[in-house]
């Protein structure tokens, strides 16, 4: 009974900041960041749909994102936060018989919004993003380079996109070794792994990843679907077709000129 009293209060609450939220996108003397930032936290909470709802929302879902993982706000968020309310207070002490006690409360509102905003970063500090170093097979069979869909992820830019198979390098293994293996628990395939094709370094939002490339052949294409959903065979000159993960690209672009 507690912890369903506890859900709806957090429940109640992400609505009232939402609400005030959404109040101080029409007249900006609230503070519309920190109540979406405390609604996301009560969503948390309380209720799955909502939380998904206002993270991935295409008007705050970017900004809440950047703060949700690293306590973030990008600089077109404050630029937009900053001159709303100052305009708001400009408008209301111009243009409005306002009573001199209610200039002063928006006027603190907008000192406190305005000192949340610039107190929090702008950029992700690079030293403390993630480097991921993970090696990938271009597995060839009969001239046709496999793919496959990767699952849903919650880091949205590559959720449900095509890569190359592969994985991360064990602190005791070769980089031939881990892709024999990750491919094993991956597809349940063997491969016989060639010569390095590419190295690609990327830059995702959220961790860097640097990306080794080896070409690699198998005898079946008889394949398991572990991880991923989809897999597909294509000519090298078809690649393009699919939505393809950004830190893959490169290599799609040199595999296209590339004779099989």
């Amino acid at each position: 009974m507690k912890v369903g009293l506890t859900r709806i209060l957090y429940l109640f609450l992400g609505f009232v900041f939402v609400g005030l939220a959404a109040f101080g996108a029409v007249l900006p003397i609230l503070p519309t960041t920190p109540f979406l930032i405390l609604a996301l936290a009560c969503f948390a909470k309380s209720s799955e749909k909502l939380h998904k709802w206002l993270y991935y929302n295409r008007l705050f879902g970017h900004p809440l994102q950047k703060w949700d993982k690293h306590r973030v706000i990008p600089p077109v968020a404050k630029i937009v936060a900053l001159t709303s309310m100052v305009g708001s207070l400009a408008y209301i002490i111009l243009f409005l018989d306002t009573p001199i006690f209610l200039v002063i409360f928006a006027a603190l509102l907008i000192v406190y919004g305005a000192w949340f905003v610039l107190s929090k970063p702008s950029y992700i500090q690079q030293d403390k993003m993630k480097k991921i170093i993970v090696v990938a097979a271009i597995i060839i069979n009969k001239n046709k380079v496999l793919c496959v869909k990767r699952a849903y992820s919650k880091y949205k830019y590559i959720s449900n996109k095509f890569e190359f198979p592969g994985g991360k390098v064990e602190e005791s293994e070769t980089e031939t070794e881990a892709l024999k293996r990750e491919l094993q628990e991956e597809l349940s395939l063997n491969i016989k792994v060639g010569e390095k094709f590419l190295t690609v370094d990327h830059e995702y939002p959220d961790f860097s990843i640097k990306l080794i490339t080896y070409l690699c052949e198998c005898e079946s294409r008889d394949i398991v679907l572990h991880e991923h959903v989809d897999f597909k065979w294509l000519d090298n000159t078809n690649l393009k077709q699919l939505d393809w993960a950004a830190a893959d690209i490169p290599i799609i672009e040199k595999l296209i000129d590339y004779k099989l």
